[in-house]
């Protein structure tokens, strides 16, 4: 039997742009906020860096405190910055996540004084063209928003023979939906933000579609030609916050098939998800969307999943922490000093 954590035959390389945020974590309970590189882009790469590989995330941050609290944490996780520019006229977009009793909200405001806090800008295309030549030959392309700056990387990363992956949160008329599936391979989105997306408009470009369902798991086809198929969430006792799990989910299905995509055979396709829904439910142990990385260590992240794989049912969260994630200093830049001492 394959390990599901077997590393990449060198190299494997990731390049993705879209959502790369600061998140602030606020968790009732705790008198410490702090801080992670997040956005759905910034997860799914800093979480296939912990799987081995070389992730390349292109996107702009400020010089400011949250910009570096935001490279420190890449940087523990081996994320490349190769593309990464930082500007000092520039803030660095920040999410707060608000997490009490199990429930994950976000929101762009200051949780103490309530000011709007920078939110997430696309790299520019001008800024986008003059990095293309710094660009590694990806195996594996992500993006999450329909901009084109990322449309321009899309198609720069397919034509050297990149997986290309898509995954929007969003679909209104501003979007440029068609043109980002035009250039896909696969499309996944959840049904929570964009309930039956391929199933209410004609989808061209993606061969593989993959819906998740919350707590019902998520829904596949090839596409398309194929039908659905239904895989069931794996279940854990406790399930304290459900917020990255889909990024966890995608970068396992990456890890298994990212780089014989095209090769694929239907078990295989199978057994990514399943090695994805794994990492996805030992997340939902943690609160925070990569909490969990910073409460075990290595080897009992990649146990307790195996054990999850194996239809073990077990708290992952039993015995973990204290935690190492950082602290997330003075994030607002419109609340003084002495009024977030707290922090």
């Amino acid at each position: 039997m394959i390990d599901p954590f077997a590393p990449p035959p060198e190299p494997a390389v990731v390049v993705g742009t879209g959502r790369l945020t600061l998140d602030v974590v606020v968790k009732s309970g705790d008198a410490t906020i702090r801080a992670q590189a997040g956005g759905t882009c910034g997860n799914v790469l800093t979480n296939l860096a912990c799987l081995g590989w070389l992730a390349y995330p292109l996107t702009d941050i400020g010089t400011d405190e949250p910009g570096r609290r935001y490279l420190a944490d890449l940087r523990r996780w081996g994320v490349r910055l190769d593309l990464l520019e930082t500007y000092s006229d520039q803030q660095t977009p920040i999410i707060v996540h608000q997490i009490r009793n199990g429930e994950h909200a976000f929101s762009s405001e200051c949780p103490w004084c309530g000011g709007r806090l920078q939110y997430y800008e696309p790299v520019p295309l001008e800024r986008v063209e003059q990095r293309l030549g710094r660009v590694p030959r990806a195996d594996v392309f992500f993006f999450d928003r329909d901009s084109p700056g990322s449309l321009r990387l899309a198609h720069h990363c397919r034509q050297q023979a990149a997986l290309v992956v898509y995954e929007p949160n969003y679909a209104g008329p501003e979007s440029q939906l068609d043109e980002a599936l035009a250039v896909a391979d696969v499309l996944k989105y959840s049904r929570e933000r964009l309930a039956g997306l391929a199933d209410s408009r004609p989808i061209v470009g993606p061969s593989l579609v993959i819906e998740t369902l919350g707590g019902d798991g998520l829904r596949y086809r090839e596409w398309p030609s194929g039908t659905w198929q239904y895989l069931p969430a794996i279940p854990i006792p406790q399930v304290r916050d459900t917020g990255g799990s889909g990024d966890w989910c995608t970068a396992g299905f990456l890890h298994r098939l990212g780089r014989t995509f095209r090769t694929r055979t239907a078990e295989q396709v199978r057994d990514a998800l399943r090695f994805g829904m794994a990492l996805a439910a030992w997340n939902c142990a943690f609160d925070g969307a990569r909490g969990g990385m910073y409460l075990v260590d290595r080897s009992t992240w990649q146990r307790d999943v195996r054990r999850l794989l194996s239809g073990e049912q077990f708290d992952p969260a039993a015995g973990a922490g204290p935690t190492t994630q950082l602290e997330a200093g003075l994030f607002c830049p419109h609340c003084q000093p002495e009024s977030t001492a707290r922090f």
